[in-house]
């Protein structure tokens, strides 16, 4: 058996754009067609973005996010009716309030990842979610999470671990989420410093215990270190770490699952209607 979990609106953008090439750029009914076709005992998952989505980390970080959206009229439609032919498939919905596609992911992957039986593969085109990767649990559709630190020798590249995406990301910043992370403190000076050190570090100042002196133990230079665990940049690092990572549901998330019944008829007829 298999879980397929999709990062629904991030794979839905990139299968609806004309413009790239393979196997993206197919309508609806190559969704819909897919989900009445999920192997017998496989399991098909698709997250989206609750209502207020962003607001739970805005209210940590102001500007998490703060841009227009880039979704058009036409987008948002296909998508919509996209999930409307789902819920004639075998295929679950799930869009939690004020929660990201990516907090659900990561609590479904947290339950069913760990000690089961079952594999699952996260279909999706955001690297964010690669520090969900394990023994069972495939990320599917993004390259690994690398830093150049040399354009001309590439056998200095460093491929990020799972577990040293969020670190990276709360000290070096996420410029599509709007996340500046530690100034000065560039992939570079990352990629110099031993990372389980550095975690380290950064777990203590999360908990409320920033040691300048594990952070230069870890390889950051001394004052940028000082500056790290200086009081108003260690909170501000705290916040990075919190959002960065997934956050909690609610502990009535499951009443916000929609569940398909199959009826191949009924979806063809809603797509038709749409000229799809």
């Amino acid at each position: 058996m298999t879980i397929h979990i999709y990062d629904g609106m991030a794979v839905l953008r990139r299968r609806f754009d004309d413009h790239l090439p393979g196997p993206f750029g197919r309508g609806p009914r190559s969704v819909f067609n897919e989900m009445l076709a999920i192997k017998p005992g496989d399991v098909a998952i698709w997250c989206f973005e609750g209502r207020g989505a962003k607001q739970a980390r805005q209210k940590f970080f102001p500007g998490y996010k703060d841009r227009p959206s880039q979704m058009t009229d036409g987008l948002h439609a296909l998508v919509n009716l996209t999930r409307d032919a789902l819920k004639h498939t075998k295929a679950l919905q799930v869009a939690v309030p004020q929660r990201e596609a990516d907090d659900v992911i990561g609590h479904l992957c947290g339950i069913y990842g760990i000690g089961t039986g079952d594999d699952i593969t996260v279909h999706t085109v955001d690297r964010d979610l690669l520090q969900l990767a394990g023994p069972k649990v495939w990320i599917d559709g993004v390259k690994p999470l690398k830093i150049i630190v040399d354009k001309d020798d590439v056998k200095k590249d460093v491929v990020l671990t799972p577990s040293e995406i969020r670190l990276y990301k709360a000290l070096c910043g996420d410029p599509s989420d709007r996340i500046p992370g530690m100034p000065g403190f560039g992939p570079k000076a990352f990629a110099a410093c031993n990372r389980a050190w550095l975690n380290s570090a950064l777990q203590q100042l999360v908990a409320g215990h920033p040691k300048p002196a594990l952070f230069e133990h870890a390889g950051v230079k001394p004052a940028m270190a000082q500056r790290m665990c200086n009081p108003e940049q260690a909170e501000q690092l705290r916040v990075f770490w919190k959002i960065v990572g997934f956050l909690p549901l609610p502990d009535d998330w499951q009443s916000n699952i929609i569940t398909g019944k199959p009826d191949r008829a009924a979806g063809s007829a809603l797509l038709q209607q749409f000229m799809h």
